[in-house]
C-alpha cells in the first residue's frame, strides 16, 4: 500500500491494512478482495507473474475467468461454473 486504507477479504474475513502493509495471494491461494474503506483515494502496487495462463475464481458469483497466451492472440473466457461440461463431452471418438 502507498497510501489510503482498505480492507482485505479473504477466507480468514476481514483485515485493515494501510500505507507500507504488504499482502501477498500465492497462485492457487483462496479468494481475496481489496476494498477501499476510506475517504481518500487507495493507491497500491500489485505485482504479478503470468507464463500465460490465469484462472482466477470468483466464489460470490459461482464463476471462472481463464485467460490463455497473450496478445495478439489472447484467449479471455468466463463462464458459471454450473455450466461446467465433461471433459469428452462433445467429442464424438470419446466414450
Amino acid at each position: 500500500m502507498i497510501s489510503g486504507s482498505a480492507k482485505v477479504r479473504s477466507s480468514a474475513g476481514f483485515t485493515e491494512i494501510g500505507p507500507a502493509d504488504f499482502v501477498l495471494f500465492p497462485p492457487g491461494d483462496d479468494a481475496h478482495q481489496l476494498i477501499n474503506d476510506g475517504a481518500e483515494a487507495l493507491v497500491y502496487l500489485a505485482m504479478s507473474v503470468s507464463k500465460g495462463v490465469d484462472v482466477t475464481e470468483y466464489p460470490d458469483s459461482g464463476k471462472v475467468h481463464a485467460v490463455v497466451s497473450a496478445a495478439p492472440n489472447l484467449k479471455s473466457l468466463v463462464f458459471r461454473q454450473k455450466d461446467a461440461v465433461g471433459y469428452f463431452d462433445g467429442e464424438p471418438d470419446a466414450e
